[in-house]
C-alpha cells in the first residue's frame, strides 16, 4: 500500500512538471504583436456641402508674424462661414472648385471683412486644394513681371492652387503643398518657396458641451536660395483643427505685414 502511494505521487509530481514544461515552452514560442498606432486620417474632414453653416463666435486677429492677440479685437468677433456650392469662378486643373464665403465681424474696431476662398477638393481621397494669393511675398521680396526689371511691376499671377490637406498621407507624413522658383531682385537672384503641411496630431475640442475630436494640420512655408540650397526663412503659417462630418473648428492664421492674422473657434453651425 505504501508503494503504491509512493507511486501515484511520483506519477502526480511527474504531471506537474510536464505541465509546467508544456505551459512555458508554449509561452515561450508565443508571438507577442504590439500594439498598432493608427496613424490614418479620415478623408470627411472637410465636407463641402453647399448651405452649411459655420459660425466662429470667439476669437480675434492677431499681431503681424504673430498669434499674439490685437488688443480690443475679441469684443463682439463673429466669423461666418457659409458653403455656397460649386464654382467657376477660378478653375482648378482637375478637381471640382467650391466657394466658401467668410464674413467678420469686429464691432469693437469697427470692422467687417467679405472674403471667399475656393477649394478644390478631390471627392475620392478627402485631399483639398486651397486657393492662394502670394501677393505679399511677391511684394517683399520685389519678384517683378520681367526678372530683375522694377519697371515692369510686381508679377500678377499671385493665385496658387496648394495643396493644404491630405488626409490620404496619415499623420505625422510631410508633404510639399507648393513649390516654386522666382528671381527675387532684393537678393539679386532665384529662389524657392516652399509651402509645407503635415498632420501633426489629434486633439479633442469640448464646444457647447459637445466632445469634437478633431486632427491638427499645420502648413509653414521656407524659402532657399536655388543657387545652394541655402535657407533664408522659415515661419509657421497656418493651424487648423478639422473634426470628421464637420470641418475647421479651430483656426489660427499667421498675418503679414500688410494683413492681421485670425484666431477663431466655432461656437455654432446649422447641421
Amino acid at each position: 500500500m505504501k508503494t503504491l502511494k509512493i507511486f501515484l505521487a511520483f506519477i502526480m509530481l511527474l504531471f506537474a512538471f510536464t505541465a509546467a514544461v508544456t505551459i512555458t515552452s508554449c509561452s515561450e514560442d508565443e508571438t507577442i504583436t504590439p500594439p498598432v498606432d493608427d496613424t490614418s486620417v479620415p478623408k470627411n474632414l472637410f465636407p463641402l456641402i453647399a448651405g452649411r453653416v459655420i459660425v466662429y463666435g470667439q476669437g480675434s486677429l492677431l499681431a503681424a508674424d504673430t498669434e499674439t492677440p490685437i488688443p480690443g479685437s475679441e469684443n463682439g468677433f463673429e466669423s461666418k462661414w457659409i458653403v455656397t456650392g460649386t464654382s467657376n469662378l477660378v478653375p482648378h486643373p482637375t478637381l471640382p472648385v467650391t466657394l466658401v464665403l467668410d464674413t467678420t465681424k469686429i464691432p469693437a474696431l469697427g470692422a467687417v471683412s467679405v472674403r471667399t476662398f475656393f477649394i478644390g477638393q478631390d471627392t475620392v481621397t478627402g485631399n483639398f486644394d486651397f486657393l492662394t494669393s502670394l501677393g505679399f511675398f511677391y511684394r517683399s521680396v520685389k519678384i517683378y513681371a520681367t526678372p530683375g526689371d522694377s519697371a515692369s511691376g510686381i508679377r500678377a499671377d499671385s493665385l496658387k492652387w496648394i495643396s493644404l490637406a491630405k488626409p490620404s498621407e496619415g499623420l505625422d507624413k510631410e508633404w510639399t503643398a507648393f513649390s516654386g522658383v522666382f528671381f527675387a531682385s532684393a537678393y539679386g537672384t532665384e529662389i524657392r518657396l516652399e509651402i509645407l503641411a503635415k498632420f501633426t496630431g489629434k486633439e479633442t475640442l469640448t464646444i457647447g458641451g459637445q466632445a469634437y475630436e478633431s486632427y491638427i494640420l499645420r502648413a509653414y512655408r521656407k524659402v532657399f536660395l536655388q543657387a545652394n540650397n541655402q535657407e533664408l526663412s522659415i515661419g509657421e503659417t497656418a493651424k487648423l483643427w478639422l473634426a470628421p462630418n464637420v470641418g475647421p473648428i479651430k483656426i489660427i492664421l499667421i498675418g503679414d505685414a500688410e494683413s492681421p492674422g485670425k484666431s477663431q473657434t466655432m461656437t455654432a453651425k446649422n447641421f
